[in-house]
């Protein structure tokens, strides 16, 4: 039994230890109240400070189930469209399959024609590129630049790309940039048994977020049956090509045919 009432003894007096180790904790406390209480106040103000300071931002986010390479020749772009009612038909993966598909979500060419397609917010046709440089005010810094050019930037919604100058080019490729490195757009898959990718904008304009992503899905499913039309095209003047020389052969031999036969 000693052995038992030891174990006790030890137990009985580290509680002892706690309860004065307590007790010393608060008397120290006790006399420094007030440099306490300062440290409480302090902290409650800069939390208060920051609360109005800094901005709210929104997260809008797109989720698709992606299509599974054995299942199927859908590509995964085909697929996502179809999930938004869009039927683009059947076309094997390549370069819209995989890992390839999200580096197209967040590549400029894509991310550009989101931020310029003509886009209805309120009633009125503009675009996310001055929605987005309205959200972050863009034009009070533009107004301090030495360049007239940056001063009186705009971007018209019948302006086409291609006649930018440099200076709007290079305006475009920053808020490009400031996009993809922040990050405010992200391309991620939840896994490869998952099959579920996940498209997410966060900015400080709720409009902005929802927008951007619905824009991103627009452009990239008109990227992908422009390519594929081409390539259709480029296939149909081949094999026209093709029929058309197998034709001239076959003309030229019933000709000679016929000439050996009048012979």
């Amino acid at each position: 039994m000693e052995p038992i009432e030891q174990i006790e003894d030890n137990d009985e007096i580290s509680l002892k230890e706690i309860y004065v180790s307590l007790k010393e904790i608060y008397h120290v406390i006790l006399k420094r109240k007030y440099l306490v209480v300062g440290a409480i106040i302090l902290g409650a103000a800069i939390g208060l400070v920051a609360a109005f300071v800094s901005k709210p931002t929104y997260t809008a986010t797109l989720s698709f189930a992606m299509q599974d390479s054995k299942s199927g020749s859908m590509s995964n772009i085909a697929s996502i469209a179809s999930q938004f009612g869009v039927s683009l038909g059947g076309a094997s993966n390549g370069a819209f399959g995989g890992d390839n598909l999200y580096e197209l979500f967040t590549s400029r060419h894509l991310i550009e024609n989101a931020l310029l397609q003509p886009t209805q917010i309120n009633g009125q046709t503009t675009n996310l590129l001055n929605l987005y440089i309205d959200t972050y005010q863009l034009r009070k810094g533009w107004a301090k630049s030495k360049n007239p050019e940056i001063r009186a930037m705009q971007f018209p919604l019948n302006q086409q790309r291609s006649t930018f100058t440099r200076a709007q080019d290079s305006i475009l490729e920053t808020i490009y940039t400031t996009i993809i490195k922040k990050p405010m757009l992200k391309a991620t898959s939840r896994g490869t048994k998952l099959n579920i990718g996940d498209i997410t904008f966060v900015s400080e304009n709720e409009v902005l977020s929802q927008l951007f992503v619905e824009n991103l899905i627009s452009v990239a499913t008109s990227f992908y049956v422009d390519v594929n039309t081409k390539v259709s095209r480029h296939s149909y003047e081949i094999l026209k090509h093709q029929a058309d020389s197998v034709k001239a052969v076959y003309d030229n031999a019933v000709a000679a045919r016929a000439s050996i036969a009048d012979n």
